[in-house]
């Protein structure tokens, strides 16, 4: 019988839902996938396929055959995939307005999912914790803020978005007149 199918080694867990499988077999055989040719009977030593995944652990057996319908011993690859995201972040409830130049956001994520705020990661995936405190800066104005999570194979949550008003509640005296100026705020 031919010699075992070598498969070069996979990304496992993956998010992509097609990977594609290379490796070597003997002359002059084809490789089958779970008992269906996926290439074949041919002269090279290296071979690839393209192989849907289903989510989930995807068990993959492989062995070859030669001009005599000779089938070598199969071998078996896993590969989990993993299409499905994580759950937004939420954020604590919190004033709208503050006149605060730094703000302290609060709130729940998943447990081994990072925490990204406005595409940068600040919170690495921590097992043992899904609440999270940070420290942001505000400028003057409304302040826009987009959490996400994402696990470990990069799936990514839908955004959480959180907005806050920071006002300045500076106001100044004319020495001549001694009319005070007090901006309004909405």
């Amino acid at each position: 019988p031919p010699a075992k199918v070598v498969v070069d080694p996979v990304d496992t867990p993956t998010l992509l839902p097609t990977q594609t499988l290379r490796g070597t077999k003997d002359k002059n055989t084809s490789v089958l996938m779970n008992g269906q040719v996926v290439v074949p009977m041919n002269s090279s030593i290296a071979w690839e396929t393209a192989v849907q995944l289903n989510e989930g652990l995807n068990i993959l057996y492989f062995s070859s055959k030669d001009p005599f319908e000779t089938e070598s011993t199969r071998i078996a690859v896993g590969i989990e995939a993993d299409f499905t995201a994580p759950a937004p972040p939420t954020v604590d409830p919190a004033d709208s307005f503050t006149t605060s130049s730094e703000f302290t956001m609060s709130g729940e994520k998943p447990l081994d999912a990072s925490l990204f705020l406005d595409g940068e990661m600040i919170i690495a995936q921590l097992p043992e914790s899904d609440s999270f405190s940070i420290e942001v800066l505000l400028d003057a104005g409304t302040n826009s803020f987009s959490l996400t999570t994402k696990d470990t194979v990069g799936n990514e949550s839908a955004a959480a978005v959180f907005e806050i008003e920071r006002g300045d509640f500076s106001f100044t005296v004319d020495p001549v007149t001694g009319t005070t100026n007090i901006p309004e705020f909405t």
